[in-house]
C-alpha cells in the first residue's frame, strides 16, 4: 500500500504502488497517449478517482497504525494493572515467610 503525508503531486520520496493505483497511472497513460480522442472529463474523473483512492489507503494505513498503537497501550495497561493486583499478596507471601522462619 501507499503511505502518503503531502499532497499527491508530491513525488520527493519513493512510494511503492499498488496494483490498483498501477491500473489507475496505466489508465491515465492510455487516455494521454489517445489525446485528442480523449474526453477532458474523463481524464479529470480519472485523476479524481486516483485521488481518492489514495486519500483512502493513506486513511487505512493510519487506521492500522492507530489500531497497533492502541492495542500496545492496552497491553501495556493491562500489565500494569495486573502488577498493581500482584503486589499485595507478594508482600503478604514475603511477611509469611519471614514470619514463618
Amino acid at each position: 500500500m501507499t503511505t502518503r503525508k503531502h499532497s499527491p503531486d508530491d513525488d520527493s520520496a519513493p512510494v511503492r504502488k499498488s496494483p490498483i493505483e498501477a491500473r489507475l497511472e496505466a489508465r491515465i497513460a492510455q487516455q494521454q497517449a489517445a489525446g485528442a480522442d480523449t474526453k477532458p472529463e474523463e481524464g479529470a474523473a480519472l485523476a479524481e478517482a486516483k485521488d481518492r483512492y489514495l486519500r483512502l489507503a493513506a486513511d487505512f494505513e493510519n487506521y492500522k497504525k492507530r489500531v497497533a498503537r492502541e492495542r500496545e497501550e492496552y497491553a501495556a495497561l493491562a500489565n500494569e494493572r495486573l502488577v498493581k493486583d500482584l503486589l499485595p499478596v507478594l508482600d503478604d507471601l514475603e511477611r509469611a515467610l519471614e514470619a514463618a522462619a
